[in-house]
């Protein structure tokens, strides 16, 4: 089953398999840029789509013959001078957002590139791989001389608050979430809480993955995103006009 798409062999591209959460994501975050796209219409002179991380065109869902759609771009390996180039300038006249996907598979995401980005009018949604990457990975991360997380929360000084939330009962997932979405807040985002990020579980063990979370400065591409997890489960229709 291919949902309408061309067959993927015909371009003799890789096709990984992947678990079949994979196509959730994929709906809630082409939902949420439907949404973004179609209710900012009116209100932006320009909407422009950004991926910092893209996988291959086409995906199987490991164990069985269903292949999905996968990213729509290539990699740019987080080269935001080449990123910002492609993103036209904004004036009163012609105003410009942008929606930016990072969909990394580990918590590689710098946090610098967020900031450089952040300068334009961009809404980020992120996939924030707090338990397949960081949580597999804790011994390591936590050790003073490694700097992945200082560099995805933009911080050095993360580890005098993680040992106070450990000693609180707090687990490393939720506080590495909750500490991006208050890096984020110091580049003028408003507050995400870890209620209104989309938390994605295996399909096999029922175990925690990542959260899918956005970051906007406009209360209204949170209403959006309210109502992407409504629907983002299913093949509900929406009336555009």
């Amino acid at each position: 089953m291919t949902d309408g798409a061309p067959q993927p062999n015909i371009d003799n591209l890789a096709l990984p398999e992947v678990g079949a959460w994979t196509e959730d994501k994929h709906r809630l975050v082409s939902l949420c840029a439907a949404l973004f796209s179609k209710g900012m219409k009116k209100k932006w002179g320009k909407r422009v789509y950004v991926e910092l991380y893209a996988g291959a065109g086409y995906s199987r869902i490991r164990g069985t013959q269903r292949i999905i759609l996968g990213s729509p771009l290539r990699a740019r390996d987080e080269k935001v001078a080449e990123i910002l180039a492609q993103i036209p300038q904004g004036t009163r006249e012609s105003t410009v957002l942008t929606l930016c996907f990072a969909g990394p598979f580990d918590i590689g995401l710098k946090f610098a590139t967020i900031k450089a980005l952040s300068d334009r009018f961009v809404d980020f949604l992120v996939l924030l791989a707090v338990y397949s990457d960081a949580n597999r990975a804790y011994k390591r991360y936590v050790m003073e001389d490694a700097l992945k997380v200082d560099e995805f929360l933009g911080s050095p000084t993360w580890r005098g608050r993680w040992r106070i939330a450990e000693a609180n009962g707090v687990l490393f997932p939720k506080f590495l979430a909750e500490e991006f979405a208050s890096s984020m807040e110091t580049l003028r985002y408003l507050p995400t809480p870890i209620h209104r990020m989309k938390r994605v579980r295996s399909d096999d063990k029922n175990l925690p993955l990542y959260y899918i979370a956005l970051f906007s400065r406009h209360k209204l591409a949170h209403d959006f995103w309210d109502d992407a997890l409504k629907y983002g489960t299913d093949q509900t229709g929406f009336n555009w006009e």
